[in-house]
């Protein structure tokens, strides 16, 4: 990255040489020199590149160039060099130095210079401001910066500019004499909350997150330490490689026995602790207790399906706490706020902060005092109650946590800390909260009332006691939902204003009435079970689900009108049984959600794969479903295509299911949590609004009338860049046009070209989120549409983020076809993954040649795992196969490194599977085989130097012809044109 001239020569002023190598890095020959080694760590994932690059020189350089002017240069010339910081990190082209690289590397470069532009220009205001801030002097060091930042974050929407300032005062302070709070980071909110993340990130650069630079005349007399640290730095890093290869191969660092017990923890699972783990830590603690709060706080590891099934942490912050490790208490405090409330480890974690005692007393205080989630505070109040009995601090702080709650926050967990630390003080407001006519008639008022008898206060009975229902009250409602359904008199009421034009479509018509009534229905379904306490809305759910299974659309129509007749044929033939099935499939998995029936240890998948297998006749299915029902209302991830890969009723289940979860999560209720203090008319108003689709942004919607209006395969790269610009913002709606099958028809919006397009651009924004979506297009679609092939190919462009959704297809999906389609996304990029070869041979002995066998050959030579060399011996002798398909296995041989007799040559024979309409394959003039890729818009890439392939007349693939200026070399010799024969 820098020349050793920079390293030997650093002269003053030295902030100029950091911000001269910062001009010199993004120079094209700098980043075509550096992407090899960057590709070495990151391989082919171009945001991770640019992330990378851009993040060490802002590290390394710029923040160093900031520093250093604020700290060398006399305190006069400092805003000069400061704005010349900035505005050459403002300014830097790097569109000019994009033009100078080869089409390969720009896809590197551009995420790069995203990335960049942003964060320098970002780091140059933030330094500018908060440097003059600091040298000058405009700040009160006594000041506590946290409550500046608590004021600006108030004041921002008002004021931004002043917010601006106070948080940039605190910032000056913080690298005087006080550190920042830990979580501004992260609980930055609000139009200030971008200059919070610029001057907390400098700050921490600058201190570390706990050591101030000190007064400006102290910072300045060690800053000639800091430069000769940041010569050497440079140093090592440019010497590093060479220090390597002069050094003899040192054998492997024999692991400590913290690293052992790190392992150990992560293997032993569920088993307890023992005593001689803790020795061990208390013998090595300063090496143990930060292996520990790494293992804590690795989310990862945190999750149930990860080795050691989520114990290792709960380990790790058990030993933390036993070791009292001060050092850990921020660590703890963030996993209490971070996880789960009813996770293991919260629980544990609380624990590990009551061990460590009045140490960890400042830093929950501070969390209290300036974070916005009262849900952890609550949580905490316990953790200050048992630690700082002695702090007239914590019954101040308890009174304004208190005031700030509400009941659905866990106010009443705040009672019992109230009076045991406030004694007599904490009568009136508990007193007073059991007046509160939004008080929880169960757990709240209990939890109140047994704070108060504590005290010695006599509590007068309960005075709102739940009101059961009749069980015949239960039934009536249930029949008054759904019984007007299947009435033909109620669906005239309801249609026969509808436009004339409409009742020449009952079908259409009748798929009109289900919907209206399933919003109605649902709506009232959802409201009832979060609001109703469970003794209630369980009995109400079972009879419900009792009217659904006997829904009946039997009813005689012989007098109504001709048009309504037919409407309700089609309802009792089609919508009506959907309606049915859907309102069924919601209905079982809320009575098991509710009355608690299911394990929350199960996979809802592997609960789904068990039921697929039973007949609709046996009981068993039911159960299976309601529990994967169960565990997908309480918030489990599971496989989106489920509907599309079973059968009836557990299809028509499914969807219902799925339907009525999208609703309840966009009101922020997955995982359900019933809750009788929520207001039913609420409650339904914020469903009905979630019913409305959102409008994409004008920037959007000029975009997605680009892609509807351009008729053809094809985007510009200026278009293309434009919706590179929206990235964020236009993917979601990308998402949108794909799914809706609509755009996939000739005669739809944008005569089905627009899905295609939206494929393809999803593809080149690698956008990830998009995997599930691209896999269920390849399964919907057929080999020889345009959107099959464009699905693989945005597949394979975004890389091994989609790896869990193509594996979950060949884990749950049906389809043969579709396997051997995805096959070849697999065998690009699984490599790493253990399970590919299995799926792969699994897809290989189930399908025939006539299924698109060959494909998956193919992704057995991507894959490069010679246990497939058996079968693709086998496979040349099977006389089923085709001329192209013996070619695939045979190509895949040799990649294989395998033996394998010539092929015959057969250009004549009759192929029985027809051919990709991409090649996959290309013959060199040598006769070699060599595999074409493809980018997201379906142009072939040369194997070897990755440049885009066109046919010549003949129909042969070669390199397009280069443009006058660069047709020759610089020897004056002509390039090479090798060309490719097309093979499928």
């Amino acid at each position: 990255m820098v020349e050793r001239s920079h390293v030997s020569d650093l002269a003053y002023p030295i902030w100029r040489n950091a911000l001269d190598i910062v001009t010199d890095s993004i120079e094209a020959d700098e980043f075509r020199e550096e992407l090899p080694l960057l590709r070495e760590d990151f391989g082919d994932d171009p945001d991770g590149v640019g992330m990378a690059y851009a993040g060490m020189l802002a590290t390394m350089f710029i923040t160093s160039a900031g520093l250093f002017a604020a700290l060398q240069l006399p305190p006069k010339e400092v805003p000069a060099a400061l704005a010349e910081i900035r505005e050459t990190l403002t300014n830097l082209d790097f569109e000019k130095q994009r033009e100078r690289l080869k089409r390969e590397e720009r896809r590197y470069y551009d995420r790069f210079a995203h990335f960049a532009a942003l964060l320098f220009a970002s780091l140059g205001s933030g330094m500018e401001a908060l440097f003059n801030c600091y040298v000058a002097g405009d700040y009160d060091p006594q000041a506590n910066p946290d409550d500046l930042i608590a004021e600006a974050l108030e004041v921002a929407k008002d004021d931004l500019e002043r917010a601006h300032r106070l948080i940039t005062q605190a910032g000056a302070i913080a690298l005087h004499s006080r550190p920042l709070w830990w979580r501004w980071q992260t609980e930055a909110y609000g139009p200030a909350a971008p200059w919070l993340l610029t001057i907390a990130n400098l700050v921490e650069e600058y201190t570390g997150g706990k050591v101030p630079l000190g007064p400006v005349e102290e910072a300045r007399a060690t800053a000639e330490r800091g430069i000769q640290r940041a010569r050497e730095k440079v140093q090592d890093i440019m010497e590093e490689e060479e220090e390597r290869a002069a050094e003899p191969e040192q054998p492997l660092p024999v692991p400590s026995p913290v690293d052992d017990l790190i392992e150990e923890l992560i293997e032993q699972g569920e088993e307890r602790l023992t005593s001689e783990q803790l020795e061990l830590c208390r013998a090595h603690r300063e090496e143990a207790i930060p292996a520990l709060i790494d293992l804590a706080t690795d989310e990862y590891l945190q999750m149930e399906g990860a080795p050691g099934g989520g114990y290792a942490p709960i380990h790790a912050v058990e030993l933390l706490g036993k070791l009292k490790a001060v050092e850990a208490v921020p660590a703890l405090i963030d996993i209490v706020a971070d996880v789960d409330p009813e996770a293991t480890i919260s629980n544990a974690a609380i624990r590990a902060l009551m061990r460590i005692g009045p140490p960890a007393l400042e830093p929950v205080l501070a969390f209290m005092r300036y974070s916005w989630d009262v849900e952890t505070k609550t949580a905490l109040a316990e953790v200050i109650e048992a630690i700082g009995q002695e702090d007239e601090r914590v019954y101040e702080t308890l009174v304004s946590v208190w005031e700030e709650a509400a009941w659905e926050e866990g106010k009443c967990l705040l009672a019992y800390p109230l009076a045991r630390i406030g004694g007599e003080r904490a009568i009136p407001l508990l007193e007073e909260a059991l007046e509160d006519p939004y008080l929880d008639d169960v757990l709240d008022y209990n939890e109140v009332a047994a704070a108060l008898e504590e005290l010695g206060v006599e509590v007068p009975p309960e005075p709102f006691g739940l009101e059961l229902f009749d069980a015949s009250d239960v039934e009536t409602l249930a029949q008054s939902i759904l019984s007007d359904i299947s009435d033909p008199g109620y669906l005239m009421t309801l249609v026969e204003t509808a436009p004339e034009e409409w009742r020449s479509h009952p079908d259409d018509l009748a798929h009109a009435y289900t919907d209206i009534e399933w919003i109605g229905v649902t709506n009232l379904i959802a409201v009832q079970a979060i609001t109703l306490p469970p003794e209630v809305s369980v009995p109400l759910i079972v009879a419900l689900l009792r009217e659904a299974e006997g829904l009946s659309f039997e009813a005689s129509t012989r007098d109504y009108p001709r048009w309504l007749r037919k409407t309700y044929a089609h309802l009792a033939e089609c919508a009506g049984p959907d309606f049915q099935l859907h309102l069924v499939g919601i209905l079982l998995s809320l009575k098991h959600y509710l009355s608690n029936d299911y394990d929350i240890a199960d996979d809802p998948d592997r609960l789904l794969v068990a039921a697929r297998e039973l007949s609709p006749e046996d009981e068993q299915l039911r159960r299976l479903f309601g529990r994967a029902g169960a565990l997908i209302l309480h918030g489990r991830t599971f496989w989106p295509r489920w509907p599309a890969e079973t059968d009836h009723p557990l299809s028509g289940w499914l969807k219902g299911l799925m339907e009525f979860r999208r609703s309840l999560e966009r009101v922020g209720q997955i995982p359900l949590r019933p809750s009788p203090e929520m207001e039913p008319a609420e409650l339904s108003a914020m469903l009905m609004d979630a019913l409305a689709e959102e409008e994409p942004p004008p920037c959007v919607t000029e975009l997605l009338d680009l892609l509807i209006a351009q008729g053809q395969d094809f985007l510009s790269p200026s278009q293309r860049r434009r919706f590179a610009r929206q990235r964020a913002l236009v993917i979601p709606y990308l998402i949108r046009i794909v799914q809706d099958k609509r755009y996939w028809l000739e005669d739809g919006p944008g005569e089905g070209w627009a899905a295609v397009l939206a494929v393809r651009l999803l593809g080149e924004l690698k956008a990830t989120q998009a995997a599930d979506t691209l896999v269920s297009t390849v399964a919907d679609s057929r080999p020889e549409d345009v959107i099959h092939d464009a699905a693989l190919f945005s597949l394979m462009t975004i890389g091994r983020p989609v790896l869990p959704a193509v594996q979950a297809y060949f884990r749950y999906g049906r389809d043969i076809e579709t396997k051997t389609s995805l096959a070849e996304v697999l065998g690009r990029i699984g490599q790493r993954s253990p399970d590919s070869f299995t799926f792969l041979r699994q897809v290989w002995e189930a399908a025939d040649w006539s299924q698109n066998r060959r494909m998956v050959a193919l992704a057995f030579g991507d894959l490069r795992d010679r246990r497939a060399i058996p079968l693709l011996q086998a496979a040349l002798k099977d006389r089923a196969a085709d001329a192209l398909d013996l070619s695939y296995a045979h190509w895949a041989l040799g990649r294989l490194g395998a033996p394998a007799p010539p092929l015959p040559v057969e250009e004549s024979s009759r192929l029985r599977t027809p051919a990709p309409y991409n090649p996959r394959l290309i013959y060199d003039e040598f006769g070699e085989p060599l595999r074409l890729k493809y980018n997201a818009w379906g142009e072939p890439l040369c194997p070897d130097c990755g440049q885009p392939l066109v046919q010549d007349e003949s129909g042969e693939w070669v390199h397009p012809p280069e443009p006058p200026a660069r047709r020759a070399t610089a020897t004056g010799r002509r390039r090479h044109k090798r060309k490719r024969k097309r093979r499928r």
